[in-house]
């Protein structure tokens, strides 16, 4: 639906206010698809960094997700 979308980019914009490699990780995961080795290549880290990266990244688009749906716009 919108209002996932909305809530998605937000919580990217917010995420890149904490970490621009960490919104960059996502997009290059969710949206181009890349596998984290490609992703490492990309962004001349080793495989490990990306894959903290994301974790941390998705652990805090879920509480930003959990949030928003549970508060509303």
């Amino acid at each position: 639906a919108l209002t996932d979308l909305l809530a998605l980019d937000a919580g990217l914009d917010a995420l890149e206010a904490i970490s621009p490699q960490r919104r960059r990780v996502v997009e290059l995961r969710c949206l181009a698809g890349l596998e984290f080795a490609e992703i490492a290549a990309l962004l001349a880290v080793s495989e490990r960094t990306v894959y903290r990266e994301w974790e941390r990244a998705r652990a805090f688009l879920q509480v930003m997700l959990e949030d928003e749906a549970a508060h509303g716009p």
